[in-house]
């Protein structure tokens, strides 16, 4: 069988970065980033694998990141594209050079699909960044709540979903987005989170949002045919045959949750 992680070290190798590998927690360091290899698929040792990660501090530079196996087996260019964005292969587009335009739910969620890690989630307002008729990034939008922030009332959208088309990265493309959503709306406020397997907020923070609050992780099943669900979808089973039947039980590291504020 075909070692996935081969594939991560090929990058790195294409970025000119030197590596230290430790075998038994499937650690790879390198100069630029850290990324923890979790063999949950293929290595008895898988669990002490994931309980080595520690996230990145909040608005940190030093990159450090944790692969899941299966999202590399299941999801390996869209993975491998995260990563070749934050060791600086990926192809570089000036958002300067795009439009920003609204877009129909059906291409919203076929690009998500193509190109994000997690599934298309539900946005009232989508809108994408197009060169020459080509989608290269997009970013979707919940229609307004309203939300009280320190006993201040602000009607509040978020940020649901942003992506870039694989190996592409659209520099200042998420500014442009939200700045034409501000425009159209008049948002008080604009939330939304960071997962912490691939982030410290610090994009985000560059953008003017601030630290709200972070998320406690969530639990997912695994199952042999490497689907993954959320562990309330599987509240009828009886776990202890599930992992009888060789399914695992996995918590990913939760996310920070970051909110720019208008008003």
């Amino acid at each position: 069988m075909d070692d996935p992680i081969r594939h991560i070290f090929q990058l790195l190798e294409k970025a000119g970065l030197s590596t230290d590998y430790d075998v038994t927690l499937s650690i790879i360091h390198s100069e630029k980033i850290v990324i923890h290899f979790v063999r949950v698929i293929s290595s008895a040792n898988w669990k002490d694998q994931a309980d080595s990660f520690r996230p990145s501090k909040l608005g940190s530079g030093k990159k450090k990141i944790r692969i899941w196996e299966d999202q590399l087996v299941r999801s390996g260019p869209i993975v491998l594209s995260r990563l070749n964005s934050m060791i600086g292969l990926n192809k570089k587009v000036y958002a300067r050079n795009t439009e920003v335009c609204k877009i129909e739910v059906e291409t919203a969620n076929r690009f998500l699909k193509e190109n994000h890690l997690s599934e298309p989630a539900k946005a009232k307002h989508l809108y994408g960044l197009y060169q020459s008729n080509d989608l290269l990034a997009l970013a979707t939008f919940s229609r307004s709540c309203p939300v009280h922030r320190e006993g201040i009332e602000y009607r509040s959208h978020e940020l649901v979903r942003f992506c870039s088309q694989q190996n592409i990265s659209v520099i200042g493309g998420l500014s442009k987005l939200i700045q034409h959503f501000v425009r159209e709306h008049s948002p008080e406020d604009i939330m939304t989170y960071a997962d912490r397997e691939w982030s410290s907020g610090l994009g985000y923070l560059n953008l003017g949002f601030s630290y709200n609050d972070s998320t406690v992780p969530t639990t997912f099943w695994l199952s042999p045919g490497l689907d993954r669900y959320y562990d309330h979808q599987m509240s009828t089973y009886n776990k202890a045959q599930l992992v009888r039947k060789g399914w695992k039980k996995i918590e990913n590291a939760g996310n920070l949750k970051l909110v720019k504020l208008f008003k």
